[in-house]
């Protein structure tokens, strides 16, 4: 399916991203789903383009150093609802992401959704469900 692209995985502070390079011309982002279209058209802003490099960037270094700081001296002190993939890392690299969590909030809820990166785009109304749950 892509002869000649070469695959690889980045791995940085706990994530890893997986992707394939190759051919010319500019660079392309495929994503696949629903959304499809409308990804492409905020990847083609400059500005949209940036701002997420910055966050990409921001992760494994000021993000981390200041979660880092925060361990063990600043809780979340509203409820948190976490949703993750039940196909994606999360799931694989943790048995109980609820625990990590906990370590950061006292009132963590939350399940793994039976989908890809994209939850809310995969599982509109099991999202919806979680979130009126969540805020009764």
């Amino acid at each position: 399916m892509f002869d000649g692209f070469e695959e690889f995985d980045i791995s940085t502070a706990g994530v890893s991203i997986h992707g394939r390079r190759g051919g010319s011309g500019p660079p392309l982002l495929l994503l696949h789903g629903i959304v499809r279209g409308e990804y492409i058209e905020k990847f083609n802003h400059p500005d949209t383009v940036h701002a997420i490099c910055e966050e990409f960037r921001a992760s494994p270094t000021l993000d981390y150093q200041q979660d880092e700081a925060d361990r063990g001296n600043r809780k979340i002190s509203c409820p948190v609802l976490f949703l993750w993939s039940q196909r994606g890392s999360v799931a694989k690299l943790y048995d109980d992401p609820l625990a990590i969590w906990r370590e950061w909030a006292d009132d963590v809820r939350g399940d793994p959704v039976p989908v890809g990166h994209f939850i809310p785009e995969e599982a509109s109304e099991e999202t919806t469900r979680q979130l009126l749950n969540f805020m009764q």
